[in-house]
């Protein structure tokens, strides 16, 4: 049987000179979203600064996330709403320092619920002199287009980029994963961490982060490890490990059931993985082969 496809309304353009883009669809066919605006301005010679002693530079960088919301034809509902913004100023003296201040937007994830409310995530990464610092953050907004406050929901040495993803049950409450990497001790090896949030639909964590798993080689780090939740809440998050991929199912509540499993063989997998599930619970997990072949594996619900 041939797919046929089609176009619904007019093409949706949302904006130019995005730096952030993420998308999420409910079940009545309505979207969000979920866009980062990025502008730099430079002050000085930047190639004077890289090689003459005392030039002086200075970059300034802005950036938003905007979320819009359309219905199942295109069409925008409301107006665009603006989640966080951050800005970024580093001064290069040529031949003698590099000064940053300020934060930029390093990930980001945004829910369509049913009830046309969105939930995003976001991280940050900032730098003050020689300390860096990260920050993950979760916010909800309303179907009115109305936010509610921003709330961070915790902190790391270094948040990967793109690794924020979220997905919500039925009654609006969800699970946030995220990848860091990080020390435990001043002059320990770099950990990579793979970390999970459980929070209300308001973003009202509902207990203490999850380490889902750690390993001492960052290298093994999965640069976007994916979450999944059922309408009930029950959930799973999979990532990339040493090559293969791993996952762990979570009952609703947060509950681990049984512990880590591999979901392929180490040395398999070059890309993914990707998680999706159904109302009952049951999931599906994708990635890509070392060969380039793109496989799925089906996995029963609770």
């Amino acid at each position: 049987m041939r797919a046929t496809y089609r176009t619904v309304g007019s093409l949706v353009r949302v904006a130019q000179g995005l730096n952030q883009l993420t998308v999420d669809m409910n079940a009545d066919g309505d979207f969000a979203v979920l866009f980062g605006d990025y502008q730099q301005s430079v002050v000085g010679n930047r190639l004077a600064c890289k090689y003459l002693i005392g030039a002086v530079c200075t970059t300034n960088v802005s950036e938003s996330l905007q979320l819009r919301r359309y219905d199942q034809f295109g069409v925008p509902k409301g107006k665009a709403s603006v989640v966080t913004s951050v800005s970024e100023r580093n001064v290069e003296v040529g031949g003698l320092t590099d000064l940053t201040a300020g934060r930029i937007i390093t990930g980001a994830d945004v829910e369509m619920r049913a009830d046309g409310s969105t939930v995003t995530a976001w991280s940050t990464q900032g730098r003050v002199g020689s300390i860096a610092r990260g920050h993950l953050y979760t916010r909800a907004v309303g179907a009115n287009d109305l936010p509610r406050l921003s709330r961070e929901i915790g902190t790391s040495s270094n948040v990967l980029r793109g690794s924020v993803k979220l997905d919500s049950a039925a009654d609006g409450s969800y699970a946030l994963v995220h990848s860091t990497i990080g020390s435990t001790s001043p002059n320990g090896p770099s950990d990579c961490t793979v970390e999970l949030d459980l929070l209300t639909a308001d973003g009202t964590p509902l207990q203490p982060r999850t380490r889902v798993d750690a390993t001492p080689n960052p290298f093994d780090c999965s640069p976007v490890p994916d979450v999944s939740m059922s309408a009930a809440g029950h959930h799973m998050v999979a990532f990339r490990e040493a090559g293969g991929v791993r996952a762990q199912r979570y009952a609703t509540g947060g509950m681990a059931l049984a512990g880590l499993f591999n979901v392929t063989e180490p040395d398999v997998s070059r890309q993914g993985p990707v998680i999706a599930s159904d109302a009952a619970g049951n999931f599906v997990i994708g990635y890509t082969l070392a060969d380039g072949n793109f496989v799925l594996r089906l996995f029963e619900g609770p």
